[in-house]
């Protein structure tokens, strides 16, 4: 897998945590 989508994906999911 490419690292660049793997740490979008984190990013994401760190500001999903960060919503709720």
């Amino acid at each position: 897998m490419r690292p660049r989508l793997l740490r979008l994906v984190g990013e994401v999911k760190v500001r999903f945590l960060t919503l709720c």
